[in-house]
């Protein structure tokens, strides 16, 4: 096999769905998980205005860490898209208004205080986690690749 056939094959290797949706739900589940034990990317710690806390309570909802959970409708619209072209993972809202909501948490500032809980995004742990995860998928692909079209 020629290097111009194997540049090839890896180029082909890369070309994965499969692979791009498994990287995309990890960083979904990392993002979701993080947010729901109350901890965010510029670490804000502030705790729910006493008013909204009074409303979540009535609700049956905890209010001892600010988890952006109230109806369910901001990681129940969470969402991803890959583009196989140019190997990119997009992740957003597949609602309009929640998509609206999530940037006051994340960029804005939401309520009174215009509180800002960035959670959109990963944290440097968070990186490294996702990178080697993509790196031990892609080399598994690579090998199988390599190998199947070996003579």
């Amino acid at each position: 096999m020629q290097v111009d056939d194997k540049i090839r094959v890896l180029a082909h290797a890369f070309e994965d769905r499969a692979i791009l949706n498994r990287v995309a739900f990890l960083v979904r589940q990392i993002i979701e998980e993080r947010t729901d034990q109350g901890r965010f990317i510029n670490d804000n710690q502030k705790q729910y205005d006493p008013t909204y806390a009074k409303r979540r309570q009535a609700r049956g909802l905890q209010t001892h860490a600010v988890n952006l959970e109230f109806s369910a409708a901001m990681f129940g619209s969470f969402d991803h898209n890959v583009n196989i072209k140019d190997l990119e993972i997009e992740l957003g809202f597949n609602r309009q208004e929640v998509a609206r909501l999530a940037s006051y948490h994340d960029t804005y500032g939401a309520g009174r205080g215009k509180v800002v809980r960035e959670f959109l995004g990963l944290t440097e742990p968070e990186q490294k986690e996702v990178a080697n995860y993509v790196l031990q998928e892609f080399g598994r692909k690579i090998d199988f690749t390599l190998n199947k079209n070996l003579p």
